[in-house]
């Protein structure tokens, strides 16, 4: 879904208003947190940016 590996740990590292402007890095340490994660990927992949 990223081009490389740096755009997506670019990704991890930023906020993101589909997390709530939490960075993904910080969501990681809860099953909650990674299922927003997986959510928020999914529509990334759909082309859905918000």
């Amino acid at each position: 879904m990223f081009e490389d590996a740096d755009i997506a740990r670019e990704w991890l590292h930023c906020e993101a208003p589909a997390l709530s402007d939490s960075r993904p890095l910080d969501l990681l340490g809860s099953s909650r947190g990674r299922q927003a994660i997986r959510e928020a990927l999914g529509k990334i992949e759909c082309g859905e940016f918000s």
